[in-house]
């Protein structure tokens, strides 16, 4: 509860960081991993704070999922993959699994090739990064930015609908999850800070286009 990690901009990187003393209004940081043309983004603490799951991007290679020990300074990477993207990691409350969401669409390196949606993935801490990782959700709207409730039983993770971004709430699969399509929104939080149950979704109705053909926005070129 006195020390934040966070990362930081540097010509040519992205380093990681603590910050400590913060909260006597006497902040001094301090390097906690840093690579030349290398970006870390989205850190977590472990449960325990003792590591640090970060989102780690290296020049050529798309981003992954690597563990970085706060006492001893070194990393591994627990999650790569050259045909995915791994981002925004957040630990399991045992602090033996990292829920990342992660794009296996294409091969992204092509840049004519465009990416699938993210869907979220269990990464066993302990495991090496060469075994397949179970899908927790399989949806076509995507998911990312995932939490994991404090008595493991459910996950909060945002998600793109033709409506824009929206918050989602489904339980922690106890197995592999069925591919599905979408996932209902879950409601605001009322003012005790509770997330309510999730309303089910309205009925399908047949297909109509007509209804979005009007542009929502111009771009004037002159």
């Amino acid at each position: 509860g006195s020390t934040l990690v966070a990362v930081q901009d540097a010509p040519g990187r992205r380093d990681l960081v603590l910050v400590e003393g913060a909260l006597e209004g006497r902040p001094m940081v301090i390097p906690l991993a840093s690579e030349p043309d290398t970006q870390f983004n989205a850190p977590r603490w472990s449960p325990d704070g003792r590591t640090v799951a970060v989102e780690r991007h290296r020049r050529g290679r798309l981003s992954e999922i690597a563990i970085v020990d706060v006492e001893t300074r070194t990393s591994r990477t627990i999650a790569s993959d050259a045909r995915a993207r791994f981002v925004t990691p957040a630990w399991r409350p045992d602090g033996r699994a990292i829920v990342a969401a992660a794009d296996f669409g294409e091969d992204l390196l092509d840049q004519k090739a465009p990416g699938g949606p993210f869907n979220l993935y269990e990464i066993e801490v302990d495991r090496s990064p060469a075994i397949e990782w179970r899908p927790l959700t399989q949806g076509s709207a995507g998911a990312t930015w995932p939490d994991v409730s404090a008595d493991g039983t459910s996950i909060v993770f945002v998600g793109y609908t033709v409506d824009g971004f929206d918050l989602f709430e489904m339980p922690y699969p106890a197995s592999a999850p069925r591919a599905s399509a979408s996932l209902p929104p879950a409601a605001a939080p009322d003012d005790a800070g509770e997330l309510e149950a999730a309303a089910p979704s309205e009925a399908a109705t047949k297909y109509n286009p007509v209804r979005t053909l009007r542009p929502t926005s111009w771009s004037p070129v002159v």
